[in-house]
């Protein structure tokens, strides 16, 4: 089961930078899904590495607001969502925040 993501290029970056937050800050339940989580955001922070090095190598100022599709397994969505949930308290661009909120609310439906 697949969920698919349609994402701005600015939603990318704000999860890549996020998820590269995952790597130094462990801010997601410390139970015993801990492990699963870390596996799980150590190859969706792999996924959205790689596309926004490639938006950043080809963005131009005609196709800034161009959306971006993902399509990520049901438990990597399901681990995304509970990541940007639980990391919201840390971010501290307000942008940023902006931007992640929405993102989790609307996997949070695909996931209803």
């Amino acid at each position: 089961m697949e969920v698919k993501l349609k994402i701005s290029a600015d939603a990318v970056f704000a999860i890549d930078k996020l998820l590269q937050d995952v790597y130094s800050v462990a801010s997601f339940p410390q139970a015993q899904d801990a492990k699963l989580f870390l596996s799980i955001s150590y190859d969706l922070s792999d996924k959205f590495n790689s596309k926004s090095r490639s938006i950043v190598k080809k963005q131009t100022l005609f196709n800034e607001k161009k959306k971006y599709s993902f399509s990520l397994k049901f438990h990597e969505s399901f681990a995304l969502e509970k990541i940007i949930y639980a990391s919201l308290d840390n971010v501290t661009n307000d942008h940023q925040r902006s931007i992640l909120k929405p993102i989790a609310d609307s996997l949070n439906q695909k996931h209803v």
